[in-house]
């Protein structure tokens, strides 16, 4: 009897230790938030409340798209309030995929000016054949302009990079539309200071 006691014990302890190590390593991975916006969500013991709009798409290349909503969240018992955006990157190819990214909304016009930046920059910016310009935020959204090799033509594309990877590859032209989409979502936020 003795024996076979032991033998459970034994068979639960291994058993039971590979997945509470799995648990762990689990726990170790979870990305810490990167933003306000994601830290002021991931509170716990309150009501979060989240108030959205969504902004126009940006459609690109082969079925991709941009999607921008702005978010207001307020902790219903402390009336604290923290606003920005959420962007969600659409990928079709060559795996379909979406990923999302939050930018504070004091971080808008620093995004803002590095789109224009990159959208003027043509080939002479460098005397190589080939260039890449890029733009990143504190949640892993990354604007890059860069020379196609094969169209020998400059191309952009949009990447959330937050967790996994999505990217949606637009023409250099698309940017000022972004831009637009961005300036109108800075806007919608700035009229939440008035009410």
């Amino acid at each position: 009897m003795k024996y076979t006691i032991t033998s459970i014990f034994v068979a639960l302890v291994f058993f039971l230790r590979p997945a509470s190590a799995q648990q762990q390593g689990e726990a170790k991975q979870q990305p810490q938030p990167k933003t306000k916006l994601e830290q002021f969500q991931a509170n716990t013991g309150s009501v979060i409340i989240m108030a959205y709009d969504d902004v126009a798409p940006l459609q690109g290349q082969n079925g991709a798209a941009v999607y921008i909503q702005v978010r207001e969240f307020t902790n219903a018992t402390s009336g604290d309030k923290q606003s920005g955006i959420l962007i969600k990157v659409k990928q079709t190819s060559p795996i379909e995929h979406e990923e999302n990214t939050y930018i504070d909304s004091d971080e808008i016009e620093s995004l803002i000016k590095g789109v224009d930046y990159i959208a003027g920059i043509t080939n002479g910016v460098t005397t190589l054949p080939g260039f890449q310009a890029d733009y990143s935020t504190k949640g892993g959204l990354k604007i890059s302009v860069f020379l196609n090799p094969k169209k020998k033509v400059i191309e952009a594309c949009i990447a959330s990079n937050n967790y996994y990877s999505s990217n949606a590859f637009f023409s250099l032209s698309d940017l000022t539309k972004f831009r637009k989409l961005l300036q109108s979502s800075l806007a919608t936020l700035e009229s939440l200071k008035t009410r």
